[in-house]
């Protein structure tokens, strides 16, 4: 839809803009695009990636509508992600033990997502380059052949143009300078030894080209108005440091528990009683790691230690930057080439050790080997079923419920279940071509227990009765807590105003909504139940009506379901 300019302000080269921090054009625009009522005014979600962009309108001019070769198309990038990993796995490693990191790389189920989703591509285009431009800086560092150089800054430019993920490979670049190197080049160990503060000075050199790249490439980012503001999933690491710097352990632990035992990190925005559990898993997953680390370390060759040094803190350094939003496995494309070769390590550790390990050992090489080299194949036709099930069951569920076709219709759904029934439904019926009402107003978009009441001809309240609107992390996409709605608060999109009646902690219990003569006089309104979009009848003035919590396709319910990949698909038929 970005690139048929139906989204407001998105370009053919600029598609990553999808709100402005303007207030007065988010008003405007509210209930043609996807944003709920209580969006933050001023939010603001912008990101540089020209290059990403490029590559989407490439495949809109050769191949719309054939959807077929947008995946082709980027699983040639994947192709050419794995590739470059593969060039430098082989420069680090011996033989068996480099194939072995390929393998672990390219079947790692965190990588699925980017390689088949289209709209994730840019951390492709990102990644690829970033990864050259790593191999180039080694071959100018250890070579000594500066020619290496520019073609290192080429790769990290390309890199930063397809995506802020790029980044992240400045992560490894200075791990290499500060544990990577062998120290003193040719210089003998007495030699070395007096020219430490000499050995320094050269290191940081070396590493003063790619940071002043990413330097450069912050300073045009922020200058030019990227970045963004007012989402409390989405978080700038310089504008909002303190929540970030907040948020960051938290979300590095989930990641640690993705890349090493492949736990659903994802699940706190889906619900966050999740968060607490699996930032255990995390800490565990760390404590386990460390352990079977450090018995695998005297089995090293001095080559191998001094790599999986740089590589390990390059690792941590390079998810730095997706710290930045809520956590998922997809994010870890970077951080995944250290974390490949760390399980390598361990799975030829406990390889070699056999029966002679302690029962723990085997017990963890079993748990790991079948994780990555068993299940992560399964993984990725197990997610392309599980995404395709869910967007037939979501068309099936639009075209079944017979919407309002009336080019004037203001749809006005009461409480949507989730955010793929609560926000989308609007652009899904564009996409399919389908008629379009004119507006799509979703008033609450997590599954709630409410009590609606009717106290005028053209309002209603709502209250909710077994919560709080703003507690999932997929509702505060579009604010922030630091900005949490108050008792009292008025917010006005256009043709409907709210009020916030009362408020607990995180967010509202009870809100006014009154909408505009024009505006009632073609509203439809919508309750999800039963697995459907139903009309609804509002109550006569100064009567209610009970509206039981409705389960949709991304909350807990679902969730048993969705862990494993192919009866997924069969549960998802079920569920109606």
């Amino acid at each position: 839809l970005s690139l048929q300019g139906k989204m407001p302000g998105s370009t053919s080269f600029d598609l990553f803009r999808f709100a402005s921090g303007n207030a007065q054009e988010m008003e405007q625009i509210m209930g043609r695009v996807p944003y709920p009522w209580f969006t933050f005014p001023d939010i603001h979600l912008h990101f540089f990636r020209p290059l990403s962009s490029a590559t989407m309108y490439l495949d809109y001019l050769l191949f719309h509508p054939r959807a077929i070769w947008f995946h082709l198309h980027s699983i040639l990038w994947y192709l050419a992600f794995v590739l470059c990993a593969a060039w430098l796995y082989w420069r680090l490693f011996p033989a068996p033990l480099a194939l072995l990191c390929i393998v672990l790389f390219t079947l790692d189920d965190g990588h699925a997502i980017p390689a088949g989703w289209w709209s994730n591509r840019n951390a492709l285009v990102a990644g690829a380059p970033a990864l050259l431009a790593l191999y180039a800086h080694l071959r100018w560092r250890e070579a000594g052949r500066l020619a290496w150089l520019p073609l290192s800054l080429l790769g990290l430019v390309l890199g930063l143009l397809g995506g802020e993920t790029a980044l992240g490979i400045c992560g490894y670049i200075a791990a290499y300078e500060c544990c990577g190197r062998r120290g003193g080049d040719a210089l003998s160990l007495e030699t070395r030894r007096a020219h430490r503060v000499y050995e320094g000075w050269q290191r940081a050199v070396a590493l003063m080209p790619a940071l002043g790249v990413a330097m450069v490439f912050i300073v045009v980012y922020k200058w030019n108005g990227f970045g963004v503001y007012g989402s409390g999933i989405y978080l700038d690491p310089v504008a909002e440091f303190p929540q970030f710097a907040a948020h960051a352990p938290g979300r590095f632990l989930l990641l640690l528990g993705a890349q090493f035992l492949s736990l659903p990190s994802e699940l706190p925005v889906v619900a966050s009683a999740f968060q607490g559990p699996l930032v255990v898993g995390g800490v565990l997953t760390l404590a386990l790691v460390v352990w079977l680390l450090r018995l695998a370390w005297p089995g090293l060759t001095p080559d191998e230690r001094r790599h999986l040094r740089w590589l390990i803190l390059g690792s941590a350094v390079s998810a730095i930057p997706v710290l930045a939003t809520f956590p998922s496995g997809r994010l870890l494309l970077l951080p995944s080439f250290g974390g490949a070769a760390v399980i390598a390590v361990i799975l030829r550790y406990w390889w070699r050790a056999g029966r002679a390990a302690s029962w723990a050992v085997r017990a963890c090489g079993i748990l790991l080997a079948a994780i990555h080299l068993f299940l992560a194949p399964w993984a990725w036709p197990g997610l392309a079923v599980l995404v395709h099930d869910v967007d037939s069951r979501a068309r099936e569920v639009l075209l079944a419920s017979k919407l309002p076709r009336d080019a004037k219709a203001q749809v006005v759904m009461i409480n949507g279940p989730d955010p793929l029934m609560g926000m989308y439904p609007r652009i899904m019926l564009e996409y399919l071509g389908a008629p379009v009402p004119a507006g799509w107003w979703t008033l609450l978009m997590s599954p709630h227990d409410l009590m609606l009441r009717r106290i005028g001809p053209r309002a209603i309240e709502l209250e909710i009765l077994d919560g709080e609107l703003l507690t999932e992390q997929y509702e505060q996409l579009f604010r922030s807590p630091k900005d949490a709605l108050k008792a009292g608060d008025v917010l006005s999109a256009r043709e409907v105003a709210v009020q916030v009646l009362a408020a607990g902690d995180s967010g509202p219990t009870r809100m006014r909504f009154t909408f505009a003569p024009a505006f009632f006089e073609h509203a439809v309104f919508l309750v999800w139940k039963d697995g459907g979009f139903r009309k609804a009848q509002l109550p006569p003035v100064g009567e209610a009506m009970h509206l039981p919590r409705e389960t949709g396709f991304f909350n807990v319910d679902f969730l048993p379901a969705a862990f494993r990949p192919f009866p997924a698909a069969h549960k998802l038929r079920n569920y109606r």
